[in-house]
């Protein structure tokens, strides 16, 4: 990930993703200690990155270099099952994106920054209670069997376990 003025340049969302999951683990987002998972496939679609916090919250998170209309779509659906939906984007195109802070609100999503060093907030998604609950129900199995798993030796996981 080269970087222009010290500001992190990303040529791809896996790269952006990577990146985000690194500073997550490292506690270094809004949301401080959190178990993740990346690609969390559900029958509707696909989280980039599926966070749960020390409260038991699912934090679901869908990465962008650019097209953050895109993501919103995808943020939105997210929240048939996540308490918190959000947007990440690279800081410059975050920068512009918060100037239409309506469509965010208007979705109940929230928007992140992705810097060198933390994941920003720049508008906060409000504390949602998600319409399927099964859903919620199956990414809360998917943390617990991940966690299980790793208590196992020699046990394979399907999923990218981080406690910071």
């Amino acid at each position: 990930m080269p970087s222009a003025a010290g500001v992190p340049v990303f040529n791809t969302e896996i790269e952006l993703v990577g990146r985000a999951m690194e500073l997550l683990a490292r506690g270094r987002s809004p949301w401080g200690r959190v178990e993740l998972v990346t690609e969390w496939d559900y029958r509707h679609g696909r989280a980039d990155i599926l966070a749960r916090t020390t409260s038991n919250s699912l934090v679901a998170l869908e990465a962008k270099l650019t097209r953050w209309q895109v993501a919103c779509d995808q943020a939105y659906r997210n929240t048939a099952y996540a308490t918190q939906a959000y947007v990440l984007l690279p800081e410059q195109v975050a920068s512009r994106a918060v100037r239409s802070c309506n469509r965010f609100e208007h979705r109940r999503i929230g928007l992140c920054a992705i810097t060198k060093s933390e994941i920003l907030m720049l508008i906060e998604a409000p504390i949602v209670s998600p319409l399927m609950s099964w859903v919620t129900d199956l990414a809360h199995s998917t943390f617990d069997g991940l966690k299980d798993a790793s208590a196992k030796p020699g046990t394979r996981r399907t999923a990218r376990l981080c406690s910071a």
